[in-house]
């Protein structure tokens, strides 16, 4: 009769600790979710605000380069030509892999901070 006792004792035990190792896995993955939705919201406010800036300086530039040249066209001209360069080089990278690989890289750096900051 003792060992049935024993039984069940481990039994409810085993069950308990069952029980608590599944809530700890649903907090952990709330949390990792949390952290996750985060960094997005932050990685688009910080992207949103930097177009803002880039575009508003791409259009005090082409004023600035309009007042410049003394015409009405020709700094937007200039600006736009820019960014189709940026945009050509870009393309170019990609199809070439080393903008995959530019930002391979920048992930793995990133992640080897985060491990060496959590070590200390």
């Amino acid at each position: 009769m003792m060992d049935f006792l024993k039984i069940g004792k481990l039994i409810g035990n085993l069950t308990g600790y069952i029980k608590v190792k599944i809530e700890l896995l649903k907090l952990d993955i709330i949390e990792e979710v949390s952290k996750g939705i985060a960094n997005i919201f932050s990685f688009l406010i910080v992207m949103i605000l930097g177009l803002f800036v880039l575009g508003f300086g791409s259009l005090a530039l082409a004023v600035f380069l309009n007042d410049y040249l003394d015409s009405s066209y020709v700094g937007y001209l200039i600006i736009t030509g820019l960014f189709l360069l940026f945009f050509g080089i870009t393309l170019w990278m990609a199809k070439t892999g080393k903008l995959k690989q530019i930002i391979e890289d920048q992930i793995i750096e990133e992640k080897d901070k985060q491990q060496d900051e959590g070590n200390e």
